[in-house]
């Protein structure tokens, strides 16, 4: 009878640690659709008391941040607002690199974390954290966002959504925890398909296109590449109700190409591995909607000093979410700037531009004037161009390589390309045009819009 009554306790125990699980989404979802429409000042004073707990957190329990606290005379009681982060170093990804477990806490053990790997995209490759918590937080906190998704779908439970992304993803690697440690009715579940990118489109179109999703989830670069091959080869394709894409860039004749051409839905959600809740696109499409309260951001010169709205550096941000490896003033390697403006949604919640970059994917001139990427999308703007890629071999040196429709003037295309090049750069810039049937990716399944190579 021993054995039975092993098991029947193991089971008692397993359905009361998802009940208990259940409780805690329930319990912080609610109010997170409404939450982005609450007084500004009154997200600020949450996002004031978050920063508060997470700084004291950090110096009680993770060993980087109580040994630099104390190396420069500082003290959690020193940290009220979101500005007091700044009082900290700029944390890089080479830093998390060199010592991973530096940044972790040390409530638990490091078995009893989630592990993910990124940095394929970057080429910094690193281990990052996450505590069981913060797992289901992500769920309710994606509930300030999926209402406008489920507006275009038009139902709120039980529809389709197909992700593509790599089999050990982080996103999917917390949605297959969080279905395992709690209980959601099959009713009320979203069907998923899960697809990986490191597939070529012609294949997972085929798998979508039995699935029917309502949603497709996948990067910006991933979004390119598919509709580059529907136009070119004209295959059948089951058209969602909704594109969601993140992780990296979409260009605009990209987007504008699937909401005109094929009457979709495109939105974009900002995130990363270290920060998955960073901010997401309303149905109004004026920028990316913070979340201030949970992942304060700001916008840094190459001196780590904060920028004004408006102007364009690069995005520092603090995780206030997560107790596992903890990031505060972190470098996301992004470009981006603070839209002065409020969108005409009604949402508080602050708008960064939507025409996000990487550091290194930004273009050095001869004079040392800096180009971001977003110019060269302009470049390259025909109808015919599906998909393009611009390396910087040199100051001088640029190779253009172009993804084009069967219809495609590559004559006209080269001559015209050159001649923008130049103007847009000064003369004597040297532009090589490759036509290619498809763009290399990186290991990670993206692909690079722009490279550098300087």
């Amino acid at each position: 009878m021993k054995p039975v009554l092993s098991y029947a306790g193991f089971r008692t125990r397993e359905v009361l640690n998802k009940l208990r699980w259940n409780a805690f989404i329930l319990r912080n979802a609610a109010g997170q659709a409404q939450y982005p429409f609450k007084p500004l000042w009154k997200i600020r004073q949450d996002q004031n008391r978050n920063v508060s707990r997470m700084i004291a957190y950090a110096y009680k329990h993770v060993p980087y941040y109580r040994e630099t606290m104390k190396r420069m005379n500082l003290d959690p009681s020193d940290f009220t607002c979101a500005e007091d982060i700044e009082k900290l170093p700029l944390l890089t990804k080479q830093d998390l690199q060199k010592d991973p477990e530096y940044y972790v806490s040390e409530e638990l053990p490091v078995d009893a974390y989630l592990q993910h790997l990124t940095g394929g995209s970057t080429g910094i490759k690193l281990v990052f954290y996450e505590d069981p918590a913060s797992s289901f937080l992500r769920n309710a906190h994606s509930e300030r966002a999926r209402g406008i998704v489920t507006g275009v779908i038009g139902r709120r439970i039980g529809y389709r959504v197909t992700s593509i992304a790599l089999r050990e993803a982080a996103a999917i690697q917390v949605e297959r925890f969080t279905r395992d440690s709690s209980w959601v009715p099959r009713a009320v579940r979203m069907k998923r398909q899960a697809l990986s990118i490191l597939d070529p489109p012609e294949k997972n179109i085929e798998l979508i296109n039995r699935f029917r999703p309502d949603v497709i989830a996948t990067y910006g670069s991933y979004v390119v590449m598919m509709f580059a091959y529907i136009e070119k080869t004209g295959a059948c394709f089951h058209a969602p109700r909704v594109i969601l894409y993140g992780a990296d860039f979409l260009p605009a004749q990209t987007r504008n190409l699937i909401r005109h051409k094929y009457g979709l839905s495109v939105l974009s959600r900002y995130q990363a591995i270290e920060a998955p809740r960073m901010g997401f696109e309303c149905d109004h499409h004026k920028g990316i909607h913070l979340n201030l309260d949970l992942y304060p951001v700001r916008i840094v010169d190459a001196d780590g000093r904060s920028l004004p709205e408006g102007e364009k550096g690069e995005v520092v941000v603090s995780n206030l979410v997560n107790r596992g490896t903890v990031v505060l003033n972190y470098m996301l390697d992004d470009v981006a700037s603070i839209r002065p403006e409020k969108c005409t949604c009604g949402r508080s919640l602050p708008l960064m531009d939507l025409r996000l970059g990487r550091k290194d994917d930004i273009v050095r001139l001869p004079n040392d004037s800096i180009i971001h990427p977003i110019t060269l999308q302009y470049l390259v703007a025909w109808e015919d161009v599906l998909q393009y890629q611009v390396i910087q071999e040199t100051l001088m040196q640029f190779t253009v390589n172009l993804v084009v429709s069967p219809a495609a003037d590559t004559v006209e295309i080269k001559k015209s390309l050159k001649i923008k090049f130049e103007k847009e750069f000064g003369r004597g810039i040297s532009v090589s045009v490759r036509f290619v049937e498809e763009i290399e990716r990186t290991q990670s399944g993206k692909y690079r819009v722009v490279i550098s190579r300087i």
